[in-house]
């Protein structure tokens, strides 16, 4: 129950940054940035989301598929319509969403392990350059 109530709140405050009119370079910027955020004022929660998680998905959980289809719906219709307007390339959701975080959220657990001193809120330009970067067609 504590995985899904912090998710809940990092998706809130990611969704919260989205309109249906931004581009999808817009929505990256905000996402990345709200996401780098998020976890630099929420350490504790971040850790349990990235702690957790895994083990949630491996054994199956309902609620953290619920969670997810319903938490992330607008996001995933976002994403559709981004790569039907030639937006964004044409990949698979379970190779984009790894491509928009991926970067950001390996630098969080170095940072919530203590391996690196600087917050991700600190990098957040980079993180969005490199998400842009890989996202953009």
């Amino acid at each position: 129950a504590v995985v899904i109530t912090a998710l809940s709140e990092h998706k809130r405050a990611l969704l919260e940054k989205l309109n249906e009119n931004m581009s999808a370079q817009d929505a990256v910027q905000a996402l990345i940035a709200a996401t780098a955020d998020w976890i630099s004022l929420n350490p504790d929660a971040a850790r349990c989301i990235f702690r957790f998680r895994g083990a949630l998905e491996s054994a199956g959980s309902n609620a953290l598929k619920t969670h997810n289809r319903t938490e992330l719906s607008p996001l995933l219709k976002r994403l559709e319509v981004w790569i039907k307007n030639g937006e964004i390339r044409a990949l698979p959701i379970a190779l984009l969403l790894p491509l928009l975080h991926g970067p950001l959220h390996e630098y969080a657990r170095s940072w919530l392990a203590g391996r690196v001193q600087v917050p991700p809120s600190a990098y957040v330009e980079v993180f969005i350059g490199a998400a842009w970067g890989a996202l953009k067609a």
